[in-house]
């Protein structure tokens, strides 16, 4: 698995440099927790396969990248159980669906609003059985309930999962969207042609427009923490696409996020300073959503 993050991070490196700042440090700590022990009753892949499939998904290129077969691919390797081709046919099956509602000359912002009609409205579009919030799970804590198949069966989402369909089906009705990130939590940037600018979606709240002062003051971030791409940053497809990797699962792996940023460190020509100690990256596993941590993120010792 050490050997995989590293080829990650060699392939995002040579041809996708503004990956390093942000999307790496989150796949690095990441990537390897959906892959998970076989004690666990899930089917392990072989790590040449895992990696045949990690290189074939992170070298697309950006505006190539197709998010709904990326995160079934990803949550593939979690649950090999995972009908990649069935999860598909329920995609298109909604798109069309959508389309149809939007209207043939529908404008992005009809097709936008359509798509939350279908989502968040009952009605005959979707058997009047709407995607809602999943309250027994809000965080998606349990790892099976990030799996996007999970989501379009139960139609019970959380944090993750709400987020990745909602940017998997925008995709597909060619809107331009991607991922952000803030503390333990994903939500949707949509680029407004008309107004010219990126708008935060929260798809937990209808998809509805979140500023980013609301944001703030639900997740509370440090302004470091912003400045330096961890949270609020509008992210590439590609860089969306290490997202998709990391919330395949839940569980991080503080030491080998801390190894592989010291070998970042490294091969950037620095030195082990400016790397959080495993400890640290420990303490900030467990309390995800202390000011004082998110600051030490950004600013380790030296």
């Amino acid at each position: 698995m050490f050997d995989m993050c590293c080829m990650i991070m060699r392939i995002a490196r040579s041809n996708r440099p503004i990956i390093m700042k942000l999307a790496m440090f989150v796949l690095a700590c990441g990537f390897g927790a959906i892959i998970v022990p076989a004690s666990a009753g899930v089917a392990q892949y072989s790590g040449k396969h895992e990696r045949a499939v990690v290189r074939s998904i992170m070298s697309t290129l950006d505006d190539k990248v197709d998010f709904a077969r990326a995160k079934l691919t990803f949550d593939k390797l979690y649950d090999p159980t995972t009908d990649i081709d069935g999860a598909m046919r329920q995609i298109d099956g909604i798109v069309e669906t959508v389309r149809a509602m939007a209207g043939p000359a529908a404008t992005a912002q009809q097709r936008l609003i359509a798509l939350r009609v279908y989502i968040y409205k009952a009605g005959p579009w979707n058997q009047n059985n709407p995607f809602t919030y999943d309250f027994a799970d809000p965080l998606g804590r349990k790892s099976h309930n990030k799996l996007l198949a999970t989501y379009l069966h139960t139609r019970r989402g959380n944090c993750v999962s709400m987020p990745m369909l909602f940017a998997v089906l925008a995709q597909r009705l060619g809107l331009n969207v991607t991922l952000s990130m803030a503390p333990n939590h994903v939500f949707v940037k949509y680029h407004d042609d008309v107004l010219g600018r990126w708008i935060n979606l929260e798809p937990t709240s209808g998809a509805n427009p979140a500023r980013d002062v609301w944001l703030r003051h639900l997740m509370p971030m440090t302004d470091a923490a912003i400045a330096n791409g961890l949270y609020m940053k509008t992210l590439s497809r590609t860089e969306a696409l290490v997202v998709l990797a990391r919330r395949a699962s839940g569980a991080p792996w503080p030491r080998l996020c801390a190894r592989l940023e010291a070998q970042r460190q490294s091969r950037q020509g620095g030195s082990r300073k400016g790397c959080l100690r495993r400890s640290e990256i420990a303490r900030c596993r467990m309390r995800p959503l202390g000011a004082a941590c998110q600051a030490r993120k950004n600013n380790p010792r030296k």
